[in-house]
């Protein structure tokens, strides 16, 4: 193999510790924005913020490189789906991170004041079920993506259903506390953004999947009925 061609796959390589990478950052910048959101601390929801400038320049760096390789080595086949699926991947997961940065400004902002979420444990054990699905669905997205395993495929969408399930859940929930707590309509309304987020988590991890599908078996994924 001349070093052309190894410096080539080298990069394909570094361009997939890079997407891991900003996948767990992004695992990690959920899981603390879920914290603030239940605990109310807006001192802290405004630094964990500084994640998602992290997960930003990954994404511009990855992005770039991608691009390089394109238009410098031609590449071909299985190549060239790799490095167009980690383009849409990073950019699946620099939406997440924009989810996670709009839940911690909320909560910042003290949008949700005038709810205490943390003294309705009702509410609390749902949405803490909810971001670990979605985390779980988002991890075994990067598992997938880091051993070019479509099967992965069919567990993450039963659990796609289960969060589904869960916001529904939730947004009966709220209804019925606004009817009775007509003070505090302006943050459930807040707070239901929030768990909107949180559900557009697992539905963009299920987006990575089937893009890694599509990568590995060069087809797209049709969903069960």
């Amino acid at each position: 193999m001349s070093s052309v061609r190894t410096g080539f796959h080298d990069e394909l390589q570094t361009i997939r510790q890079m997407i891991i990478h900003m996948g767990e950052l992004t695992i990690q910048f959920i899981n603390e924005t879920t914290q603030v959101l239940i605990k109310q601390q807006s001192d802290r929801a405004k630094t964990i913020r500084m994640t998602e400038k992290m997960i930003d320049e990954l994404y511009e760096k990855i992005d770039e490189r991608c691009i390089k390789l394109i238009a410098t080595q031609q590449p071909a086949a299985g190549d060239l789906r790799f490095i167009i699926v980690s383009i849409k991947v990073a950019n699946e997961l620099e939406r997440i991170a924009d989810y996670a940065n709009n839940i911690a400004k909320k909560v910042q902002k003290h949008k949700l004041d005038e709810l205490s979420v943390i003294e309705r444990p009702e509410l609390v054990d749902k949405i803490v079920t909810m971001c670990n699905k979605a985390v779980g669905m988002l991890q075994d997205a990067i598992n997938a993506f880091a051993n070019n395993d479509p099967d992965y495929i069919d567990s993450v969408i039963q659990q796609e259903k289960t969060v589904n399930a869960l916001n529904k859940e939730l947004f009966r929930q709220l209804i019925t506390l606004s009817k009775t707590n007509s003070g505090t309509q302006e943050s459930i309304f807040e707070l239901h953004s929030c768990i909107r987020y949180l559900e557009r988590v697992a539905d963009r991890s299920t987006n990575i999947l089937e893009l890694i599908f599509y990568m590995a078996r060069g087809f797209r994924y049709t969903k069960p009925d």
